[in-house]
């Protein structure tokens, strides 16, 4: 999958014959024929991924939604955030072997020589918006579910920890311990609803609300975390 990427994989206009032997793998790893047809031209990557990233959170949701009756939106919110993790979908990436599929500069490359895991998420987000392109949602879902079948989390997992994770990602990053902050209360002593605000190095990172201190503090680290995944993929 080059820089510039087949839009519904590939049309045979301007492709080699080792395009297409590469094209072939591709397919044969993600287990989908592509139908793409003539003239629908390159897509940039960037485009495929603003799909990419929608299906992957849909299908996400979909699912969670499905399979877990009884669990509360902010737990299934918390479980989707999970599942689509922009690590996720680099393992993914990895797992198919997307990395020699994309052309990029050497400056892109991590100094052991393989991909960042930003480009790779990337590429599989874009991979996942091309799956849909070419042979629609149904044909998107089943991928989706099959590369994240080993992510997905039950309604048991539903209390997964972002304060945990967002406080083990700033010291991976070697960044100060994230600090919280109550910001207000309010409602009746037994239907409070309280906001909390974290920081890192004195910086606010994410705001969240819940009917406890603990809820809303999970729910600042969860916007937290999600800012930081793209601040500091690289």
């Amino acid at each position: 999958m080059p820089h510039k990427t087949a839009k519904g994989f590939a049309s045979s206009k301007g492709f080699s014959c080792e395009d297409f032997a590469r094209l072939s793998e591709l397919e044969e790893n993600i287990g989908y024929p592509a139908n793409g047809g003539e003239g629908r031209g390159l897509e940039s990557n960037e485009r495929l991924e603003f799909i990419g990233d929608a299906i992957l959170q849909f299908v996400a949701s979909e699912y969670l939604y499905r399979e877990n009756a009884h669990a509360t939106e902010g737990a299934l919110t918390m479980m989707r955030s999970s599942i689509v993790a922009r690590k996720h979908c680099a393992a993914m990436a990895k797992k198919l072997g997307l990395g020699k599929y994309v052309l990029v500069g050497k400056g892109e490359k991590e100094t052991a020589g393989g991909l960042k895991n930003s480009i790779l998420a990337n590429t599989f987000e874009a991979l996942v918006a091309s799956l849909y392109l070419d042979g629609g949602i149904k044909q998107a879902r089943r991928f989706v579910l099959r590369m994240l079948k080993e992510c997905m989390p039950t309604e048991t997992t539903a209390d997964h920890n972002f304060k945990a994770q967002l406080q083990d990602t700033c010291q991976k990053s070697g960044r100060p311990i994230p600090s919280y902050r109550l910001i207000s209360s309010e409602g009746p002593e037994h239907q409070k609803t309280f906001e909390v605000e974290v920081s890192i190095g004195g910086l606010p990172y994410g705001r969240g609300k819940g009917t406890s201190k603990k809820e809303a503090q999970q729910q600042a680290a969860r916007e937290a975390v999600e800012r930081v995944r793209n601040m500091w993929a690289e």
